[in-house]
């Protein structure tokens, strides 16, 4: 019976608006809203894990904090990976053991910033390696490509699929800039770069597996360096 009841303020009831048509951009919207609030919710949950640990510390070494110590942090520690923290507990129960006067939140953050620090600069050291082999393998794979036959639509159209399917922001960035430099090279074998723009559109639509949205991000990306290189050097007939 409650659900054939009008809502406040409403002349419609439950089951009247659930009959009714919803569009593609309410499903979107719809959808955005629980991924965010999904989001949301992970993140709350980690702050939640890394309080824990924060007061099981506390609770465990009967540590004494006034409560604007407390408060200070209970919102600093949200800011440090879980990983780290629990690293530092580690070193932190190694460190008491060794000397107990050691036993206070102040050191527990200094070696929490001290961990912190170093897994970022792990991290900056592991993405400029990974930036650099890939960049070398793009290079050992051009030079290759460069000795057996010059570079063809298709070759282009590869890449730009790499780029719209990519998750990595490093890969993406790398296939960007060789689709541009590609594009340079075939642009020379053409007088007209309408016939140019002609062939890659047709290229590109050929491929299925790719989403509308994905084709579309193609042809941006695509666009934006025939754009570019047309504004650098003119394109004149091949000899």
């Amino acid at each position: 019976m409650r659900n054939r009841l009008c809502l406040h303020g409403r002349n419609a009831g439950p089951l009247d608006h659930m009959a009714m048509p919803v569009s593609e951009g309410q499903r979107n919207r719809q959808r955005q809203r629980i991924k965010e609030h999904q989001k949301a919710k992970a993140a709350n949950d980690q702050n939640q894990l890394k309080l824990d640990h924060l007061h099981s510390l506390i609770d465990h070494y009967s540590i004494e904090v006034e409560a604007s110590v407390l408060k200070r942090a209970e919102y600093s520690i949200k800011s440090y990976e879980l990983e780290a923290i629990g690293e530092t507990e580690k070193a932190f129960v190694k460190a008491v053991n060794r000397k107990p006067a050691r036993c206070n939140l102040s050191y527990f953050f200094g070696i929490l910033k001290n961990i912190q620090q170093q897994r970022d600069e792990e991290a900056i050291r592991q993405y400029c390696r990974k930036r650099y082999n890939y960049q070398r393998m793009l290079d050992m794979q051009r030079k290759q490509e460069t000795n057996q036959q010059p570079v063809s639509i298709d070759d282009i159209i590869s890449m730009l699929e790499k780029a719209v399917t990519k998750k990595s922001r490093i890969v993406k960035e790398l296939v960007i800039r060789r689709v541009g430099e590609w594009t340079h090279e075939l642009m020379k074998s053409y007088s007209y770069i309408g016939s140019l723009k002609k062939k890659l559109s047709d290229a590109l639509g050929k491929l299925n597996h790719l989403s509308i949205e994905q084709k579309q991000e193609a042809w941006e990306l695509l666009e934006h360096s025939l754009y570019l290189k047309s504004e650098q050097k003119s394109v004149t007939p091949s000899s």
